[in-house]
């Protein structure tokens, strides 16, 4: 049983299945007939109790729990709730805050074993081992695992460059009408299809943790047609918006116009598309073949206003870029949500800088502005916050800028950075501001998905 943290106990972005899950329940049954191995996805709908009364009733061999780190808090309770439940049961544990932060989950829960990186030869070998009754840990590449008190650790799986060799995540175990989809949106059921992996990119808040234990270069993109093989599977099934989940989905010019390409040649007038893109890399041939694909929406990563900003989290990427490649875009119909990210720090010449609330304020303003000339249309604002295996978290450990409760070290981290100069209020007033500006865009331009909107609103009311 492969399953996600309970969201009804501690509110978490739940807007789509675990991909990584869907991808390892897809390497066993691939490797294994169902009465060899069998399977569940254990969905993080519900409560604790619904989790624990899930566990009870399938009463799997091996239990495992994959988590970011914006929800370890949570993924620390439930392993210790599962253990203490079910305490000679094989409790497991991945994801992208356990691929960094493995020893901290090892000694803050009772979880058997940590396994880091890519999992899906991992995983296959987890149930091999069963085959002889106990798992032998030291043998399982990626495991971190303890031998009494030492904790040991294994070298990871091998990096694959070629990711069509990996199985398809296992789409026949999700009920499609469940997920909710992104908070923008044209039709449901909305799914997403992992294109790529990796990023050539080096911002500084973003971790790629589980890429980067494999070192330079991590960037492996899926072959058009085995994506478009996966796009048609889904779109049989009634799925009518897809999300193309990448880092950057103009990184490789030349293989996006192809993807594009067989894209339009399905012939799904009805089928939407989005993806991930960077605002530096635009051209209007890009643009053409996004129409023709019926792509109407897509994310980039605005951040700030400030140029200045904008170079010391090493976006690679400037104020004028993004507007000319918002020009481009919204002319030919395509919608823009944009990511922004206030309170950045970064160092210059060895100096701690940052953004103010003024800075912020700004920011704000500039979207306002670029919704008024059209070049945007949707939100996604959040306070910069570090996290493991990023540039960002190692300045703010040099800085002292994290924000740790002492009894919980990693397992919960603060929104945000003790910034120097920077109050509370300041934070939550830009905060405000920035909401009203994703509100009005959002109520301007249409196509808000409501449930997700109301879950949203939930946690709202709730903090």
């Amino acid at each position: 049983m492969l399953a996600d943290p309970p969201v009804q106990e501690e509110y978490y972005t739940y807007y789509q299945p675990t991909m990584g899950l869907l991808y390892l329940l897809g390497a066993i049954k691939r490797a294994f007939s169902p009465k060899e191995v069998d399977t569940r996805y254990l969905q993080g709908f519900g409560s604790m109790r619904d989790h624990l009364n899930a566990i009870a009733e399938y009463r799997p061999d091996v239990y495992g729990l994959s988590f970011k780190t914006p929800m370890a808090r949570l993924g620390h309770r439930t392993l210790h709730a599962v253990k203490e439940r079910f305490p000679s049961l094989i409790v497991i544990a991945g994801g992208s805050h356990v691929s960094v932060m493995a020893d901290e989950v090892m000694k803050m829960t009772p979880v058997d074993v940590c396994f880091r990186g890519e999992c899906e030869e991992t995983i296959v070998q987890v149930a091999e081992s069963l085959r002889d009754g106990h798992p032998g840990w030291e043998a399982i590449p990626g495991a971190v695992y303890r031998t009494g008190s030492v904790l040991n650790h294994n070298g990871v799986s091998p990096f694959k460059k070629d990711l069509d060799s990996f199985p398809w995540p296992a789409w026949d175990m999700i009920d499609f009408d469940r997920f909710p989809g992104m908070p923008y949106s044209k039709r449901r059921p909305y799914l997403g299809v992992l294109i790529s992996r990796g990023c050539p990119f080096r911002c500084d808040f973003c971790s790629e943790p589980v890429w980067k234990i494999f070192g330079r270069p991590t960037y492996r993109a899926r072959s058009p047609q085995n994506i478009i093989e996966e796009i048609t599977y889904l779109y049989e099934r009634g799925v009518r918006e897809i999300r193309l989940w990448c880092e950057e989905f103009n990184t490789g010019t030349a293989w996006a116009l192809e993807l594009l390409k067989q894209i339009a040649a399905l012939g799904c007038g009805d089928l939407y598309i989005n993806f991930n893109i960077r605002g530096d890399i635009m051209t209007e041939a890009m643009a053409n073949a996004m129409v023709a694909a019926n792509v109407w929406l897509v994310t980039m990563g605005f951040e700030s206003a400030s140029n200045r900003t904008l170079k010391g989290v090493q976006k690679q990427v400037t104020v004028e870029q993004i507007e000319s490649s918002c020009a481009l875009l919204a002319n030919r119909g395509i919608k823009i949500a944009g990511y922004f990210q206030l309170f950045s720090a970064w160092e210059e010449s060895g100096q701690l800088c940052w953004e103010t609330a003024e800075d912020g304020r700004r920011t704000v303003r500039w979207a306002l502005d670029l919704g008024r000339r059209n070049f945007l249309h949707y939100m996604y604002t959040s306070i910069s916050t570090p996290r493991p295996g990023t540039p960002l978290w190692d300045l703010a450990l040099k800085h002292n800028l994290l924000k740790i409760p002492a009894e919980q070290p990693f397992a919960y981290l603060a929104e945000g950075m003790n910034l120097p100069g920077v109050l509370p209020l300041q934070v939550t007033a830009t905060r405000q501001y920035a909401n009203y500006a994703k509100a009005k865009l959002a109520l301007q331009n249409g196509n808000v998905n409501l449930p997700t909107l109301f879950r949203k609103a939930r946690k709202s009311f709730r903090v």
